[in-house]
């Protein structure tokens, strides 16, 4: 027991170090960027707490309605815990690490999945404030509902985590035989993670239309009440094939001692065999981790070998040289995954940003209410053009550190018989192509979802494209005017460096510089409703993007070679 007391300990100790000689100004931009998601998801987590408040008015303290609630809450676990299981507990790089220790192997696992089931109680406590204890408040519950929170926090997070390791093994499965192939490997985390979020999603959805799905006409308030009610339990009666999500259900509802007790020793009881089901699953596969871990260790490149040289194939000068950086990016499965993510980010944010706006029915849908609209047209594009301008440039990982990235093989840049305007060139152009495949999908969403017509959606790529340009050659003079190198861990060293603020900040400027160069023509177009106005409109908004490129890289090329050559190597 002590062993396995120290070995949580040296867990969480390095999962959640401090380090007091970690520049201030790091923390302080963690911080404020934690602050600022708290903000931004603020107005989410008041919408479900008003409407699980509502519900607990509606249906009252009914075991089955509380279940419900449990899932939902246990849903947000298991997303997350999925990912966490393959990250925290069958994460083979420590392997030679726990394996020096006097340790076994059982123990070791055991500590990994107690570290896991900490982290998901954490965010089980999160979801019960904005689930569970607004309920409990509309219904009116007494103090035995919010004592027995406090255990209900303990238990709650055992079936995703538990399921979660489960379901993460065959995934894990296939990473460790794709080791060798980085690109492959981290395409398949993010579908993976996108269909994760993609079926939460579709279940939460599920749940606020069922309000919907109930015929309302010729009913009173007080009918269609009782219908929604009627609608709850029903489903809130077949979460009890959840039995362990039942019972604990059962024992927050409960008005006896004796009811409160048998349900919740119950629940203790079932989610104990659950543990040791999946335990019994679940450890010859972290053991069979282990060693593939230690025997892929001999196979593996040393870093000359990894460090391919040079080598240029038919083809301009420009496109080998992309294409040779492109390579070495691939070949870092952080770096690579950063950079697909980029990719990915804003049609995700597209698609997610649909279900919002498309929920609800006639008056309710907020999608069709504004593309009703006169002025939808001429605003839609031009909001989405700047907010998603913004994104794509603080999450393009190739345009924001172009240099940084380079880190101890700087050299070869040095060394290469090549004019340094070129190999910047050839940088800037790579993270422009990345980022015209993010905004050509970003537009045929916005075409198919959002209403946007065709040849706005081709006019919005290709400003996008233009300023998306610009904005690289700005961040990647800031790169190279102060690149940070020598790292040994792309996301530790890098995720909180102020390029990423910078090109934020850039992306801002671009956005306010887009809405102050159509809000005249929008005005034009409401007063006179000319479409010569909307057509004015982008005509003037493609130049300056195009102005704004040429500008930047010009600004960008006076100004690098100075830059380079003061970098020591």
């Amino acid at each position: 027991m002590k062993k396995y007391l120290a070995l949580i300990k040296l867990l969480l100790t390095q999962q959640f170090r401090y380090k007091p000689l970690a520049d201030k100004k790091k923390r302080a931009g963690t911080i404020a960027l934690f602050v600022v998601v708290g903000v931004c998801l603020l107005q989410t987590f008041a919408i479900f707490a008003v409407g699980l408040f509502a519900i607990g008015t509606i249906v009252g303290l009914d075991e089955g309605v509380v279940s419900l609630v449990i899932l939902m809450c246990q849903g947000v676990v298991l997303v997350f815990g999925t990912l966490t299981s393959m990250s925290v507990i069958f994460n083979g790089k420590d392997a030679e690490k726990m394996l020096c220790l006097p340790i076994p192997s059982t123990t070791v696992f055991l500590a990994k999945v107690t570290v896991a089931y900490i982290g998901e109680t954490i965010t089980s406590a999160l979801t019960a404030l904005m689930f569970l204890l607004p309920f409990g408040l509309g219904a009116g519950a007494g103090a035995g509902y919010f004592l027995m929170l406090l255990p209900a926090l303990l238990l709650m997070p055992v079936l995703p985590t538990l399921l979660g390791i489960i379901v993460s093994m065959p995934f894990v499965a296939l990473f460790q035989r794709l080791r060798t192939n980085a690109v492959l490997k981290s395409v398949l985390q993010i579908v993976l993670y996108i269909a994760f979020m993609a079926a939460y999603m579709a279940m939460i959805f599920s749940f606020t239309s069922l309000g919907n799905s109930i015929d309302s006409s010729g009913q009173t308030e007080a009918e269609m009440l009782q219908n929604l009610a009627h609608a709850l339990k029903l489903a809130g009666s077949r979460t009890v094939f959840v039995h362990c999500n039942f019972m604990l259900a059962t024992s927050l509802v409960s008005l006896s001692f004796a009811n409160w007790i048998i349900s919740l020793l119950a629940c203790i009881a079932e989610n104990a065999l659950i543990v040791a089901f999946a335990a019994l699953i679940s450890l010859p596969f972290y053991r069979w981790i282990l060693s593939s871990s230690l025997e892929s260790t001999g196979n593996t490149k040393s870093t000359a070998e990894n460090l391919k040289k040079w080598h240029y194939k038919r083809g301009t000068l420009i496109k080998e040289l992309a294409m040779n950086d492109f390579r070495r990016v691939l070949r870092d499965s952080q770096m690579s995954l950063q950079s697909l993510s980029g990719v990915v980010l804003m049609p995700l944010l597209i698609v997610l940003f649909y279900f919002s706006f498309n929920a609800g029915s006639g008056e309710d849908n907020m999608l069709l209410f504004l593309s009703s609209s006169k002025l939808y047209q001429a605003i839609a594009p031009v909001v989405f053009l700047g907010y998603m301008g913004m994104i794509g440039v603080g999450m393009n990982v190739l345009g924001v550190y172009p240099i940084s990235r380079e880190n101890k093989a700087l050299w070869h840049l040095k060394a290469l018989p090549v004019p340094f305007e070129k190999i910047l060139l050839a940088k800037v152009l790579l993270a422009t192509v990345v980022m015209l495949v993010c905004d050509f999908l970003t537009c045929v969403l916005l075409v198919v979802f959002f209403k946007i017509s065709w040849y706005i959606g081709i006019v919005m790529m290709i400003v996008m494209s233009l300023t998306g340009f610009g904005s690289m050659c700005i961040t990647t003079l800031s790169d190279l005017k102060s690149p940070k190198l020598g790292w040994t861990n792309f996301n530790q060293s890098l995720k909180n460096a102020k390029n990423s603020w910078i090109a934020m900040l850039v992306g801002l400027l671009v956005m306010l510089g887009v809405a102050v160069l159509s809000v005249g023509f929008i005005v034009w177009y409401a007063l006179a409703d000319s479409v010569f106005a909307l057509v004015a409109m982008w005509i003037v908004i493609a130049v300056a993007s195009a102005v704004f490129a040429v500008y930047s890289y010009k600004y960008m090329a006076s100004r690098a070679k100075n830059y380079f050559e003061m970098i020591e190597a």
